[in-house]
């Protein structure tokens, strides 16, 4: 494990994946994949290497989904980093590489506006849509998608339209009359 984190957290791998550049296409993400599980001793089976990235890319689609505002895509990598950093607290060289990341995020981050971060959301979607594997064919000891009806028999997301509103979102249907002073004169909630 301390040689994978230790070669995703390297300078140049992190300075190759924060540069601006158009979206990797899935057989590049493959091929990144299994350039880093191939670090360690560890060596998978083409189709191992296949049912990992499958259920990887569904995870994360997943919580793509579940991002009640599009700046929680930062959320995600952050809850990403301190689960890798427990995995290798007790290597403090490794551990310090995954600092210097999480502080590089934050830098590269901090001035990206929420319109930016829907771009990305949406970006990311985009790569995610047309991915529909059921994970618990993946994981045949945890149906837990499927038994949960958190996934669909076809694969895709069951997505509740019910619950609270994102901090800071209105609710959807309201709509607002502004005189032309841009002070609102009435408001009434319309159910769709």
């Amino acid at each position: 494990m301390n040689d994978i984190v230790g070669t995703m957290f390297s300078k140049a791998f992190k300075d190759e994946l924060l540069k601006p550049q158009l979206l990797y296409s899935h057989r590049t993400m493959k091929v990144v994949l299994t350039r880093l599980a191939h670090v360690s001793i560890m060596k998978l089976k083409t189709v191992s290497m296949e049912k990992l990235y499958e259920l990887m890319i569904m995870a994360f689609k997943y919580q793509v989904f579940h991002c009640p505002r599009p700046n929680d895509l930062l959320l995600i990598s952050y809850n990403h980093i301190d689960t890798i950093r427990e995995f290798v607290k007790d290597t403090p060289a490794v551990e310090n590489k995954v600092d210097e990341t999480h502080r590089k995020i934050i830098e590269v981050y901090l001035s990206v506006t929420s319109g930016e971060f829907q771009l990305l959301r949406q970006t990311l979607l985009t790569f995610l849509q047309d991915t529909h594997i059921h994970v618990s064919s993946l994981l045949s000891k945890c149906p837990f998608f499927l038994k949960n009806k958190i996934q669909n028999p076809n694969g895709s997301f069951a997505l509740s339209t019910s619950g609270p509103e994102p901090h800071g979102m209105d609710v959807p249907g309201i709509i607002r009359i502004f005189d032309n002073k841009g002070r609102q004169m009435q408001q009434r909630v319309t159910y769709i």
